[in-house]
């Protein structure tokens, strides 16, 4: 699978936009769980659904599922993980350094396991 969108830009306040961005995320980091379990079989990763989006009750529990994703990409492919718990959505300074941090790692992972 190919990169089809741009890690780095995307708009929680854009509803369209942040929905194209979820699902191309998500879609990313299940493709990372398939090529760490291939590449260490008996491999377990919870692949969280990155897709959804709290409508209320607020945003942590998507984080926390990201966070912990990403920690266990990192067991699985020794790439650190970046802490990208802080992130505040509303804060558009936040969300730079998020979409920077994440899209860093994804690289990372994506350079890791071959992935074009």
């Amino acid at each position: 699978m190919s990169i089809i969108f741009d890690m780095t830009v995307a708009d929680p306040g854009d509803p369209g936009g942040w929905g194209v961005w979820l699902n191309s995320h998500y879609l990313e980091h299940q493709q990372f769980v398939q090529k760490a379990q291939l590449s260490a079989p008996g491999t377990q990763m919870e692949l969280y659904d990155l897709g959804l989006w709290p409508l209320e009750g607020g945003t942590d529990w998507w984080v926390d599922a990201h966070y912990a994703m990403h920690q266990s990409l990192e067991t699985a492919s020794g790439i650190s993980a970046p802490d990208m718990q802080a992130v505040d959505f509303t804060d558009p300074e936040s969300w730079g350094i998020f979409l920077d941090l994440n899209a860093q790692h994804h690289a990372a992972i994506r350079q890791h396991y071959g992935i074009t």
